[in-house]
């Protein structure tokens, strides 16, 4: 199911909390973020059945200055793998988007992008951008 409200936009934080028959469930919020200034960069491990590769799947979110989420960033990123490693995918979730899935820049989408990475051994990820500080992630098993 869906549920959608318009509320009018004052800069702030929106709380919202979810019942199930009178007991909470859930809490979130968003607060309204500043200009991008940081990268947040996670990810997960996976390992490929047929010929055993370690695949990160590396998750990067554009930040503000206090640490919120950037929802309108769509910065460019130019990504270079080093170490025993190998950038096999890239993509940003924008269903009108022509970048190369095989190239080596993307911009966020939503502040996000996503990064596919065969590696293994301990590899560096860097991540710059002409307008958000460049990050270098480690990336081990």
């Amino acid at each position: 199911y869906r549920l959608r409200w318009d509320v009018p936009f004052i800069p702030g934080k929106l709380e919202t909390t979810a019942y199930l028959n009178g007991k909470k469930i859930g809490e979130d919020e968003v607060k309204t973020a500043g200009k991008p200034e940081r990268l947040s960069v996670s990810h997960q491990i996976y390992t490929d059945s047929i010929n055993s590769n370690q695949l990160a799947f590396i998750k990067i979110e554009a930040r503000d200055s206090k640490g919120n989420f950037c929802p309108l960033a769509n910065n460019e990123l130019k990504i270079k793998v080093s170490g025993k490693a190998k950038l096999v995918g890239i993509g940003n979730g924008n269903p009108q988007s022509y970048h190369n899935f095989k190239g080596d820049q993307v911009a966020l989408f939503n502040g996000m992008a996503l990064l596919i990475v065969e590696f293994s051994e301990l590899s560096n990820i860097h991540i710059k951008s002409k307008t958000i500080k460049d990050s270098i992630y480690k990336l081990s098993l």
